[in-house]
């Protein structure tokens, strides 16, 4: 038995009203918000200072023009070979080869750049989390994440970026 579409978008448009309307027996449950201390930090600052992240980023480059080359070389080898008038097979099993070395140089490229990615991004998240104990906060914010009441952050939370800066082993001033 399947269910007909009309009957499905009634099913959910009363799920969503029951939901929406507390008429649940939840409802009084509910605690009351909890007020929280934050932290913020800005990561854009942290990124370009950060010397790991430097790195990281100076290698991604190299290693997209590497890969920009390495392509290149192969479609040039790929045009020699055709011009060396081989078979349409011959040159399709070419093609192939030329295309997985290539993928795989990406594959090796795209995996060291995440690996090393996640390395930065928990070296960061260590120092949110050093900071934020030394200062009892309950939460770090990047500051350039906050669509909406970014003063509010402004004004009522501490600015951590250059703490976290001197954790990361970077100086504040540069």
């Amino acid at each position: 038995m399947s269910l007909n579409l009309s009957k499905y978008r009634l099913v959910l448009l009363i799920s969503l009203l029951w939901v929406t309307t507390g008429s649940s027996s939840w409802g009084s449950d509910i605690a009351p918000p909890v007020s929280k201390s934050f932290a913020y930090f800005d990561l854009k600052v942290i990124r370009n200072t950060f010397p790991d992240s430097v790195t990281f980023e100076q290698s991604r480059y190299s290693g997209e023009d590497a890969l920009r080359n390495s392509a290149n070389e192969a479609n040039q080898q790929l045009k020699q070979f055709e011009a060396e008038n081989h078979s349409v097979e011959e040159i399709q099993k070419e093609k192939q080869r030329l295309q997985s070395a290539v993928d795989a140089k990406t594959s090796t490229f795209v995996r060291q750049m995440l690996a090393s990615n996640l390395n930065i991004t928990e070296k960061i998240k260590h120092a949110a989390s050093t900071v934020a104990e030394s200062h009892n906060v309950d939460v770090v914010l990047d500051a350039n994440s906050v669509f909406f009441g970014g003063g509010k952050i402004l004004e009522n939370g501490i600015d951590v970026t250059a703490e976290m800066m001197k954790i990361l082993g970077t100086n504040p001033s540069e």
